[in-house]
């Protein structure tokens, strides 16, 4: 039914397509509504109708190209190109395979604070309420493979939520990206966007008051600091300071960043960025029981608010510091040149954190053990990159080739020691007892991971309509786990390495110019961080994609939309050890079969949708466990996933500027076992805002779970975390 659904939508979307076809012209100024000169800035530098970039001739004796400058963020739901599938800002509609990309104002209108809320709007699950990390599920999986303007960000495997104040948009390739990012899962790879320095002068503040005594603070600044504009600066910095709707539980975040860009000529631009970041919170919420709230407990029902920690006792801590510079040159209209680097320095600690471990029988009094941290955890990520772009033909056929190189250095350490934990009656908690018991474990360890790699990709358009996309990717890969805590030659060592070559192969058909039908294959490769009881390393992580799709851009390009359909297939995929926590297994082997279609854009003057439904099905192929989990699904990963968030302001007249949003959030309800006999419930969670925006002001009104539904947003056969309950925040702001 679902193989059906999907080509009549393909069908339907091409007839779409057709009927728009005859209008297909516009103007910026009618595809996006802006008062004062920013709109004017955006609209002079925009000179496509379809989101294709003009393709110079190499014949054309012309002046030197001035390297772009930033504008303005804009206010669209539909940007038209992206950099994560080629490395190089490419049309959507030329690459082939699917990439969403989330533009600052659907941040802002949704009032979102992690990348994991802005990404339930195509389809990504995860990141939490209280999620100790963004382990992001799309395709079927989880993804840590997370880059900061195309550098690597994340260590594979754990770090901790991301603030995105200093986010102007979010890329989504989904699929593997192995081809140009090295290793990283096959499931997909999300680049954040940084907010970058902007040619006039532009200056905003805003202040938000909430829910649970919820307050936050941001100020924005940025302009030209010579006066003929050939240095540029950006800084921003934002506070919060929030309590959940959990006992005992508190947050507070603050980051500060800057950018300096310095156009030495017309063809050479040099950009530094720095941040700092810091993210703390009063207690690590583990959730609740679900005897008791996900299943019936003969005693009573648990409370959403119960906290099962020790209060005052489990303060956290992450701060995060990031460094970077990027070298951009252009030897003519043809060739450029970039070099980057970037540098993250990440300490996580937490002297106490309590872990539940079940019930006993006697349905109220939870097991505990406790986890410490002496001397914290921390993380150092390098990676440098340097790659050449070029444009070129051979005959009647165009080249659009990128190749280059990279580095990266990732690099953990720190003491993690575990505990019999005193236990604590559910439904009468008492406090205050943090005599540690019996040491069980003592992981004072650490992991290197050191990785070159080689690439190449050729976009080849044999005609106007008919693209091929060829790359390769060649990475060497070793990696040492020290059981002891000196990381600079222990003998309680254990190193290994490995290399892989990662193809990606890709076509594209265009009938009609705001119509692409595409296919296209691609390896990925990851290596592994997990480890067995026996301290084995696991071989790196292999997987295979299949995608075909079809990408449309219509009502003149002023909406677009991607339908695709997927096949994944990974091997040596880990899981938990269920007899030793600490460690993991390998499942064996894992595919999955999807469907996904995304929308977004401009319907009318005034009225943006963004909306997505994500169908997949990873189902375990091969696995050497007792009892066999061959043909179950993967544990907490939904079958169904659905969003639609859309807005409309009044364009013109007395009233101009007011507006309001509606969102619908649908998550199926996912395995918890691994025989799938035990689900989470699905849910529908609603939310709203309404808006008064009008030259300088900006007045937000925004309702987190309208209707204060009672949900789980992640759970196991022994805990479960709620959702959060009904929350409003009024957002002021003022750009002066």
């Amino acid at each position: 039914m679902v193989w059906v659904c999907t080509m009549w939508a393909i069908a339907l979307l091409i007839q779409l397509t057709l009927l728009s076809y005859p209008v297909i012209y516009r103007t910026d100024a009618a595809l996006f509504y802006r008062q004062g000169k920013e709109g004017l800035v955006f609209g002079v530098t925009s000179n496509a109708t379809t989101g294709k970039q003009p393709t110079p001739s190499s014949s054309e004796n012309q002046a030197p190209i001035e390297l772009d400058v930033i504008a303005p963020p804009d206010t669209g739901y539909n940007p038209t190109d992206a950099a994560i599938g080629t490395r190089t800002n490419t049309p959507l509609l030329d690459i082939p395979q699917t990439i969403n990309v989330i533009p600052q104002q659907v941040i802002k209108d949704q009032r979102a604070l992690t990348i994991g809320e802005a990404l339930r709007n195509v389809g990504v699950v995860g990141g939490g309420t209280f999620a100790q990390s963004d382990r992001l599920i799309l395709r079927g999986s989880g993804t840590t493979n997370i880059l900061t303007d195309g550098l690597r960000n994340y260590f594979i495997g754990y770090r901790d939520l991301i603030n995105i104040g200093n986010v102007e948009r979010i890329e989504v390739l989904r699929g593997s990206a192995s081809v140009l990012y090295g290793q990283g899962g096959l499931s997909g790879t999300i680049n954040l966007v940084t907010k970058q320095p902007l040619i006039d002068p532009f200056y905003a503040a805003t202040f938000y008051v909430g829910s649970y005594d919820t307050y936050q603070g941001t100020l924005d600044l940025s302009g030209p600091l010579t006066t003929d504009k050939s240095v540029l600066y950006r800084l921003n910095g934002s506070y919060l300071n929030s309590n959940g709707f959990v006992d005992f539980y508190s947050q507070q975040r603050s980051q500060i960043a800057g950018a300096l860009a310095w156009n030495i000529d017309r063809n050479t631009k040099l950009t530094f960025n720095t941040s700092y970041a810091d993210f703390s919170r009063s207690a690590t919420y583990q959730g609740i029981p679900a005897l008791g709230t996900l299943f019936s407990n003969p005693l009573g029902k648990l409370p959403r608010t119960r906290f099962l920690g020790e209060p005052g006792k489990e303060d956290q801590d992450t701060s995060d510091t990031r460094l970077s510079y990027k070298l951009e040159h252009r030897f003519n209209e043809n060739w450029s040149l970039e070099n980057a680097f970037q540098a993250i320095f990440t300490k996580y600690s937490n002297d106490l954190k309590t872990f539940p471990l079940g019930l006993l029988a006697d349905n109220r009094t939870l097991r505990r053990d406790a986890f410490t941290n002496p001397g914290g955890l921390n993380y150092y990520i390098y990676d440098l990159d340097t790659h050449v772009a070029g444009r070129f033909k051979t005959g009647s056929i165009e080249h659009q080739v990128i190749f280059g190189t990279e580095y990266a250095w990732n690099q953990l350490y720190g003491v993690q020691n575990r505990y019999n934990f005193t236990p604590i009656d559910i439904f009468d908690p008492v406090y205050g007892n943090t005599t540690l018991g019996k040491l069980i474990s003592s992981n004072g360890s650490g992991l290197k991971v050191d990785n070159l790699g080689v690439y190449a990709q050729d976009l080849i358009a044999l005609s106007e309509n008919l693209k091929i996309v060829l790359g390769g990717r060649y990475d060497w890969t070793s990696q040492t786990n020290y059981t002891a805590f000196d990381l600079f030659g222990s003998p309680s060592s254990n190193s290994s390495a490995s290399e892989a070559f990662s193809p990606r192969l890709g076509i594209v058909y265009q009938p009609i110019k705001p119509l692409s039908l595409y296919a296209s294959y691609s390896r990925s490769f990851t290596p592994q961080t997990s480890r067995t009881v026996n301290n084995e390393l696991f071989k790196p992580d292999r997987g295979t994609q299949y995608e075909i799709g079809v990408k449309a851009d219509l009502l003149g390009d002023k909406l677009s939309a991607n339908l695709a359909l997927f096949q994944l297939t990974e091997s040596n995929v880990p899981t938990v050890d269920l007899n030793n926590p600490d460690y993991s297994i390998p499942v064996g082997e894992v595919n999955t079969q999807g469907v996904e279609l995304f929308v977004t854009g401009e319907i009318l003057p005034g009225w943006n949708v963004i909306a997505s439904y994500a169908y997949a099905d990873p189902r375990i192929t091969k696995d050497n466990s007792t009892p066999s989990p061959v043909g179950k699904a993967q544990t907490g990963v939904p079958l169904n996933q659905a969003s639609l968030w859309t807005t409309y302001t009044i364009p013109q007249g007395n009233l101009q500027g007011l507006g309001g949003g509606i969102g619908v959030f649908y998550v199926g309800d996912p395995y918890i076992d691994t025989l799938d006999t035990l689900k989470v419930p699905s849910y529908v969670r609603t939310d709203a805002a309404l808006f008064y925006r009008r030259g300088k002001f900006d007045a937000t009104l925004n309702f987190e779970n309208l209707f204060d539904l009672a949900y789980f947003e992640s759970g196991t056969n022994t805990s479960v975390t709620y959702g959060s309950p009904f929350t409003a925040t009024l957002t002021l702001g003022w750009k002066f």
